[in-house]
């Protein structure tokens, strides 16, 4: 395995781009509870805590790091050097350089790979505390998929010392990791979250839930008893009446879609809170929210008369512009209903045109809508008599078909890839 010394020195440059400002802004929470050196005072970071307890080479090391903007021909050097420090540097200190690059817009994959590589190998003489192990999380998001390989170490590490967590502390490591798009490996680690989360909700920043929930889903975290408890959590007035954005509350319907449990005192809360918002909702939002009520067959009585008021305010409200932003989002809106038995055919004749069908007809692969085009073109042949022309030309309909049968042939080749990695190729006799 490549060490730290061996490794190239042309390693450090300035971050590409802009980070997200939530990412930002949870850096500098985390970096509350971090001690620095004193000697990084007058520096940018310089208003955080210090600590005189630093030994003097990585206190020196720490403080070159904090100035790679005034040195940036020297950049390189400094990280070169910190990583060949490591084994005179604690956890703690290894972390903090780490910190103090990110903080000053220094983008190090090197470091980042060598303090992944490190940590993995000494894995077992290590003691993280619940901060400690967020903020490698946080700086793991350089190197995904190499973190990979330390991340599930560190689930069972966390693990270990879960109930020394905050329940704001695990969120953040559940939308971290989702943001890098790794899942949980361990199901244990995830069932004993979702267990804490139950435990602890009333402590829960209500804002942190969407994400958590999100890691759940993409770790394919399957419940019921667990769903149904927290939509009982999430079904009050009091908790939804905290968000006022309608992304935010769409999360809460698509996952519970994604993963198939129903609830119906949470989908009631959630279609009455959409039509209380002072901010008007996105297409995309109300188009989550319907694909989700039809996944459900969410059709009782009082839900279909909330669902018609929202294909109302789309109807009324919602322009063909805003339309074409997300249009394969509005195959989620149709597609939705048409499982609710219902067909807004005034709708699908105004947004639906043929230069809206092309665009849909043109996406990749990962937002293909083939399958939900042919759907509902049958469904309407079938359903509507008065919609009195195809949604899909013959042309068009050939096309769907084709790459639906070509995503079948590819799927198929993964699960035979799957399992002959597991047990073997066929042999012939």
């Amino acid at each position: 395995m490549k060490s730290p010394k061996t490794l190239k020195l042309s390693v450090a440059k300035r971050t590409p781009k802009k980070a997200p400002e939530w990412l930002k802004n949870m850096h500098k929470s985390l970096m509350k509870s971090v001690f620095l050196p004193a000697s990084l005072n007058g520096t940018k970071v310089g208003t955080y805590k210090q600590n005189k307890a630093f030994s003097g080479i990585s206190s020196e090391l720490l403080t070159l790091a904090s100035l790679v903007k005034s040195v940036d021909k020297d950049m390189d050097k400094i990280v070169f050097d910190l990583c060949r420090s490591f084994d005179s540097m604690s956890l703690e200190e290894i972390l903090t350089a780490a910190d103090i690059l990110y903080m000053n817009d220094v983008l190090s994959p090197a470091y980042t790979r060598s303090m992944i590589i490190y940590f993995y190998e000494i894995i077992d003489s290590l003691q993280f505390s619940p901060s400690q192990i967020v903020r490698i999380v946080f700086l793991c998001q350089q190197s995904w998929p190499l973190a990979s390989i330390l991340m599930i170490e560190l689930e069972g590490k966390m693990r270990e010392c879960l109930s020394d967590f905050t329940i704001n502390e695990v969120a953040q490591v559940c939308h971290l990791l989702f943001y890098g798009q790794y899942r949980f490996k361990s199901m244990a680690l995830v069932d004993a979250v979702a267990k804490k989360l139950l435990h602890e909700f009333d402590a829960l920043t209500p804002e942190n839930l969407p994400m958590m929930m999100k890691a759940f889903r993409y770790s394919n975290y399957v419940k019921v008893s667990f769903y149904k408890e927290l939509g009982d959590r999430i079904g009050s007035n009091e908790f939804l009446n905290k968000f006022s954005n309608a992304g935010q509350i769409m999360h809460f319907a698509f996952v519970f879609a994604s993963v198939r449990v129903t609830h119906h005192k949470l989908f009631k809360h959630l279609l009455k809170t959409v039509q209380k918002l002072e901010k008007p909702p996105r297409i995309k939002d109300l188009s989550k929210l319907i694909w989700a009520c039809g996944t459900l067959v969410t059709s009782d009585k009082e839900h279909l008369e909330m669902i018609e008021l929202i294909v109302d305010t789309v109807r009324n409200k919602v322009t063909t512009e805003q339309v074409l932003r997300y249009p394969d989002n509005l195959m989620d809106f149709f597609v939705g209903l048409a499982y609710l038995d219902i067909y807004p055919v005034d709708l699908i004749k105004r947004f639906l045109r043929e230069d809206s069908i092309q665009v849909l007809m043109g996406f990749d692969a990962s937002r293909a809508k083939f399958l939900q085009l042919q759907f509902l073109d049958a469904s309407l042949a079938i359903e509507c008599p008065e919609y009195d022309t195809r949604l899909l030309s013959e042309i068009d309909a050939d096309e769907a078909l084709s790459y639906t049968l070509m995503d079948k042939t590819q799927i198929q080749q993964k699960i035979l890839a799957h399992v002959f990695e597991a047990v073997g190729p066929p042999t012939r006799v």
